[in-house]
């Protein structure tokens, strides 16, 4: 494990108002077990999935308005 006092501290952004709470002198302060690891990469992998859900929700939905607009121009020419 590497000594918390040898680490040079990361530089905080100035523009993230929440850097200082990732500044820690504890090393293993964001340590997680492998069934915590694996419980952030399913969480993690469920979001990007319901990101994409999403997307393609609103791109049906998108053609659907398409399709509509098109047929409705279609019944007034």
């Amino acid at each position: 494990m590497v000594d918390a006092a040898a680490r040079v501290p990361d530089v905080p952004d100035p523009n993230d108002g929440n850097a200082h709470l990732l500044q820690t002198n504890h090393s293993d302060a964001f340590a997680f077990s492998a069934t915590e690891e694996l419980a952030l990469q399913l969480y993690d992998q469920l979001e990007e999935l319901e990101l994409q859900q999403s997307l393609i929700q609103a791109h049906r939905a998108g053609m659907f308005h398409i399709q509509a607009a098109s047929l409705q121009n279609m019944v007034e020419s």
